[in-house]
C-alpha cells in the first residue's frame, strides 16, 4: 500500500470515528434520564434469580422502610418530652425537613367507627372464655357496671356494645403495644427503663442511599438537635435511619476520595512533569480518560437502557489504562520521533495489548451476571475509543521532544537490572511459584462482600443500636410474606403463623412483628353466633330489670369486607398489603440464629415464605465472585492463545511476568490475612490487561529507554491512581487497593528482570 492511499484510508477512519463518536455521545446524552444511573443492588441479580413475589415485596416494603429517619425524644419530665418534640419538629421544618408521626393521618375514632358494623367479629380470648361459660346473672351483672361506669372510654352507643366485647377488643390492642398516644403524639415506653417515656418522629428520606448533595439530613438534624437540647436542657435525642448511615459512609468515603485523589493528582503530576518537563502530557491523560469514560457511559446506557453505579466505578477503575497508552505515545516522542513515527512503531504492540485486554473483558460478558456482563461492555467500549482516539487524532498532533536527564538516567538503570537467564534461575522461579500457589490455597478464604461494603462511623453505629433497642424496629432486609387463594385464607394463614412466631418469640430468636391486620383475629364467623347472642341476651335482662326499653342496637355485618377495613389502618400497616391474597409480616430482633428457625418456619407453612434481601444481595455477590475467578481463567487462557497466533515466538514472555504476579499477590494476601472476595479479584482482571500491556512494549524495544520509562510510568501512575486505596477506611476500597498495590508492584518487577537479554 503507498504512502498516498495509507494517508487516505486514515483520514477516512479518523473521520468515521469521528461521526461514531459524536453520534454515540449524542444518543447517550438523549437517553440520559434520572433513572439512567441504578443504584439498588438487585440490579446486579442474575435474570430470574427472584421470585415474583420477592420482588413485589421489595418494591411495597423494602423500599419504603428504607427511607426512613426515625427520631427519638426525651426528657425526665413527660410534659417536656412532648414539648421538646413540639420544638424539634418547628427547628427541621426551618430547614425544610417534614417530620411526621409515624401513623400518618390516623385517627383512632374514625378507626373504631368503620370497624363498629364488624365487633361481632372482634373479641379477645379471655372474654370468648368467659361468654362459653356466662350465666343470665352474670351477663346482667356485667351490662350494669358498664351501664353505670362514670366514664365511657368508647364512642359506641350502649346498645350496640352492652358487654364491653368490642371495647375490650379495642383496649386490647393498646394494652400489648408499647406505643401509646399522647394527644397527637406518638410515644414508646423504654423497654430497660419502663418509667422512661420517649416521643417518635419519623422522616420520610428522598432516597435511601442517595449522593444528592441538595437533600442532606445528617447537618440539619444534628443542628436543631443542638438547639432543643439547648432550650430545654437534659432532653436526649437520637436519631438514625438507613439514609442517615449511608450518608455518614458516604460522606466519609467521598472525604478520603478526596485526599487520596489529591494526593494521586500530584504524584501523577509530578512523574510527568519530572519524566517529560512539560505540563501538556498530563492535559492528554486527563483528556483520553475522560473522553473514554463518557464514551464507555454512552455505550452502556444505549445497550443496556441503564448503567449501574458498580459498573461506573468500577468501570472507570479499570479504564485506567487507557491512561498507559498515552505514556506508551509520549515516552516514544521523548526518543526524537513524532507521533505518526511512534504510532507506527506502537501499532503491533498496542494492538496486541489492546486485542488481548479486549478478549479478557469480552469473556466476563459471557458470565450470565447482569453486573459482570454492563462491566464489561464498559471496558471495552472505553478501551476501544482510546486506542482509535490517540491512534487517528492525537498521533498526528504529537511532536518529537528530547528526553529529560532524569529520564535517560532512570532508563540506564533498569537495563543494569538482573534478570532470569540461566535454566537454574528458571526452575527456581518455577518452584517459587508453586510454594506460592500452595500459600494462597491455604490461607485465602472467602469472606462476606456485604462486610466488606458496610463503613458506617462508630457513633453512628452506636446510636443505631441503642434506638432499635428502644423503638424495636422492622428489619426491612428481613420479612415473611403471606399468600393465599383469597382473603380469608391469607387471614387463616397469618393466624397459624402468629402461633409459631410466638413460639420464636418464647425461645428468644425474634422480638416482636407487625401485624398487618390487626383486631381481625379469626374473621369467619366462627364465634359471631356467641357475641351475637350474649348481646341479645344482655340487652333483654337488662330491659327486664330496668323495666324501660333500650335503643335497638345499629346492624352487624357478619361477613368481612377486608377492603373497606383495610383503608382505615394506619398508612404503615396499609403498605403491608401488596393486594388482597399478599401480605408482608415485618420482623423485629432478627440475629443469625433465626435464620434457619425461620427458614424451617416458611418450609412448614403453606402459603409462608420467609425473604431475606440481605442474604439474596450476599448470594449474588457471593455467585459474582466466582463467576469473576471462572472468567479470569478463561480470561488467562484467551489472551495466552491470542499472544501465541499474533506473536509466534516468545508469547510466553508476555505472559509468564503476569501470572507469576498475580500468584504471588494471592500468597500474600493469604499470609497477610487478606480474604478472597469480590474485591481480590476485580484487582486481578485489571493486573492481566496492564501486565500483558507492560510486557508486549518493553520486550518489542527491550533495549529503548522509552519502552523501559513508558512501562514504569504506566505502573506508577496505576499504583498512585488506585493503589493508594489500600489507605481507605472501607474494607472493600482498603481490600482493593492493596491487592492491587501489590499485584502492580511484582508485575512491574517481574516484567523487568524476565524481560528477554537476546536484544
Amino acid at each position: 500500500m503507498t504512502s498516498d492511499n495509507r494517508s487516505a484510508l486514515l483520514r477516512t477512519a479518523s473521520l468515521v470515528w469521528g461521526v461514531i463518536l459524536a453520534v454515540t455521545l449524542a444518543f447517550g446524552l438523549m437517553h440520559l434520564t434520572s433513572e439512567t444511573l441504578v443504584t439498588d443492588m438487585r440490579a446486579l441479580l442474575p435474570e430470574n434469580a427472584a421470585p415474583a413475589a420477592t420482588e413485589r415485596a421489595l418494591e411495597r416494603f423494602a423500599a419504603s422502610a428504607g427511607k426512613e429517619v426515625w427520631i427519638l425524644v426525651r426528657h425526665d419530665d413527660r410534659q417536656t418530652s412532648l414539648r421538646a418534640a413540639d420544638a424539634l419538629k418547628a427547628a427541621l421544618a426551618r430547614k425544610g425537613i417534614s417530620t411526621v408521626s409515624p401513623l400518618g393521618q390516623w385517627n383512632p375514632r374514625q378507626w373504631e367507627k368503620a370497624l363498629a358494623p364488624y365487633r361481632s367479629l372482634f373479641v379477645t380470648e379471655k372474654d370468648k372464655d368467659w361468654l362459653s361459660q356466662a350465666t343470665d346473672a352474670q351477663l346482667l351483672d356485667r351490662a350494669l357496671r358498664r351501664l353505670y361506669r362514670p366514664f365511657d372510654a368508647s364512642s359506641q352507643p350502649f346498645s350496640d356494645d352492652p358487654l364491653g366485647l368490642f371495647e375490650n377488643a379495642l383496649a386490647s390492642v393498646g394494652a400489648s403495644a408499647r406505643f401509646q398516644l399522647e394527644g397527637r403524639h406518638l410515644t414508646v415506653r423504654d423497654a430497660a427503663h419502663p418509667e422512661r417515656v420517649w416521643v417518635v418522629l419519623k422522616i420520610s428520606a428522598q432516597e435511601a442511599v442517595s449522593a444528592d448533595t441538595d437533600h442532606l439530613l445528617n447537618e440539619p438534624l444534628s443542628a436543631c438537635r443542638n438547639e432543643v437540647v439547648a432550650a430545654f436542657p437534659g432532653t436526649d435525642i437520637l436519631y438514625s435511619g438507613i439514609p442517615v448511615m449511608s450518608e455518614l459512609a458516604a460522606a466519609q468515603a467521598k472525604q478520603e476520595a478526596s485526599l487520596i485523589g489529591a494526593v494521586s493528582a500530584l504524584g501523577i503530576f509530578a512523574l510527568t512533569l519530572v519524566f517529560f518537563g512539560r505540563i501538556r502530557p498530563m492535559l492528554l491523560a486527563a483528556a483520553t480518560l475522560t473522553l473514554s469514560t463518557a464514551f464507555a457511559f454512552a455505550v452502556v446506557c444505549l445497550v443496556c437502557g441503564s448503567v449501574h453505579l458498580i459498573t461506573l466505578v468500577f468501570g472507570a477503575t479499570l479504564l485506567g489504562i487507557c491512561v498507559d497508552y498515552v505514556f506508551h505515545f509520549l515516552c516514544g516522542c521523548s526518543d526524537g520521533l513524532n507521533g505518526l513515527q511512534v504510532r507506527r512503531r506502537l501499532l503491533r504492540p498496542l494492538t496486541v495489548s489492546l486485542c488481548s485486554t479486549v478478549a479478557g473483558y469480552a469473556v466476563m460478558s459471557l458470565c450470565p451476571m447482569q453486573g459482570l456482563q454492563q462491566t464489561a461492555l464498559f471496558c471495552v467500549s472505553g478501551l476501544v475509543c482510546a486506542y482509535a482516539t490517540l491512534f487517528l487524532w492525537m498521533a498526528p498532533l504529537l511532536k518529537a521532544q528530547p528526553p529529560t536527564r532524569l529520564a535517560l538516567r532512570f532508563a540506564r538503570l533498569l537495563d543494569h537490572l538482573p534478570r532470569l537467564q540461566r535454566p537454574v534461575h528458571w526452575v527456581g522461579a518455577v518452584v517459587c511459584l508453586v510454594c506460592a500457589a500452595g500459600v494462597a490455597w491455604q490461607t485465602l478464604t472467602p469472606e462476606n462482600e456485604l462486610a466488606l461494603l458496610r463503613s458506617v462511623p462508630p457513633q453512628a453505629l452506636e446510636a443505631h443500636q441503642k434506638l432499635t433497642y428502644i423503638l424495636n424496629p422492622q428489619s426491612p432486609g428481613q420479612f415473611l410474606c403471606i399468600e393465599g387463594a383469597d382473603t380469608a385464607e391469607t387471614v387463616a394463614r397469618f393466624e397459624r403463623l402468629q402461633s409459631a412466631l410466638e413460639r420464636l418469640k418464647t425461645e428468644k430468636l425474634v422480638t416482636g412483628w407487625g401485624n398487618p391486620m390487626p383486631l381481625w383475629g379469626a374473621a369467619h364467623g366462627s364465634h359471631t353466633a356467641l357475641t351475637a347472642e350474649a348481646n341479645r341476651r344482655a340487652l333483654e335482662l337488662l330491659t327486664k330489670k330496668l323495666g324501660a326499653q333500650l335503643p335497638t342496637p345499629s346492624k352487624t355485618i357478619d361477613a368481612p369486607n377486608y377492603k373497606d377495613w383495610r383503608r382505615q389502618l394506619p398508612e404503615a400497616l396499609q403498605r403491608l398489603w401488596l393486594n388482597d391474597t399478599n401480605v408482608i409480616v415485618p420482623l423485629s430482633g432478627i440475629t443469625a440464629a433465626s435464620l434457619p428457625a425461620l427458614e424451617r418456619l416458611s418450609d412448614t407453612l403453606p402459603g409462608v415464605s420467609f425473604i431475606n434481601t440481605t442474604a439474596d444481595i450476599a448470594r449474588a455477590l457471593e455467585s459474582l465472585r466466582g463467576e469473576l475467578l471462572r472468567a479470569l481463567g478463561a480470561a488467562i487462557l484467551l489472551v495466552a492463545v491470542l499472544l501465541r497466533l499474533t506473536l509466534r515466538h516468545g508469547w510466553w514472555r508476555r505472559l509468564a511476568p503476569t501470572l507469576a504476579a498475580m500468584t504471588l499477590t494471592l500468597a500474600v494476601a493469604g499470609a497477610s490475612g487478606l480474604p478472597l472476595s469480590l474485591f481480590t479479584v476485580l484487582p486481578l482482571i485489571l493486573v492481566l490487561g496492564l501486565g500483558v500491556d507492560y510486557a508486549v512494549v518493553l520486550y518489542s524495544r527491550p533495549k529503548s529507554p522509552s519502552s523501559a520509562n513508558s512501562v514504569f510510568l504506566a505502573a506508577s501512575s496505576t499504583t498512585l491512581a488506585f493503589g493508594l486505596l489500600a489507605f481507605s477506611s472501607m474494607p472493600a476500597l482498603h481490600l482493593f487497593g492493596s491487592v492491587l498495590l501489590t499485584a502492580i508492584g511484582l508485575t512491574f518487577a517481574l516484567t523487568v528482570v524476565m524481560r528477554p537479554s537476546d536484544k
